[in-house]
């Protein structure tokens, strides 16, 4: 099953769209997350969390990309520093298709290391934000991988 998002009966997701929704109870998250086209666009990613066209949609095969400001607008991954290993997220699709995925890892990158966005093999989620607080000079990237057994993954 796909993200509802991506090819639902509104159609493709374009930039900008609505395509869901992340909970992550540990931080007190709960937003919509909006398509955005590209790690450039941050008409889109100024809107709150933004999945990066082009990835996996929760519960593909595949690593699903999510990035947020931690200072900045609305400030969703404010404290994403805060999840620990074993950590719970909920992706949630416009037809209310629900994936939970549990952190795995959280690393602090180079803004060039993008090996965190590429493919991955199984089901897998990627939260990116920039750090430390108020700098962009390295990013903090939060790993997690699906639960079996919710909705689509198996």
């Amino acid at each position: 099953m796909h993200w509802e998002g991506q090819g639902s009966s509104s159609g493709p997701a374009s930039p900008g769209d609505v395509v869901g929704w992340i909970e992550i109870p540990r931080i007190g998250l709960s937003a919509p997350v909006v398509e955005m086209a590209n790690v450039d666009d941050r008409e889109n990613l100024n809107k709150g969390p933004a999945h990066l066209m082009g990835t996996a949609y929760p519960g593909e095969e595949g690593n699903c990309v999510i990035a947020g400001h931690r200072t900045t607008y609305s400030r969703p991954f404010f404290r994403l520093d805060e999840l620990s290993e074993g950590d719970a997220v909920v992706l949630t699709g416009r037809g209310g298709s629900k994936h939970t995925y549990l952190v795995r890892w959280k690393r602090i990158v180079d803004p060039d290391e993008v090996w965190v966005m590429e493919k991955t093999g199984g089901v897998v989620l990627t939260m990116i934000a920039c750090h430390p607080l108020f700098s962009a000079r390295k990013r903090l990237v939060v790993r997690a991988e699906a639960v079996k057994g919710t909705d689509a993954v198996e």
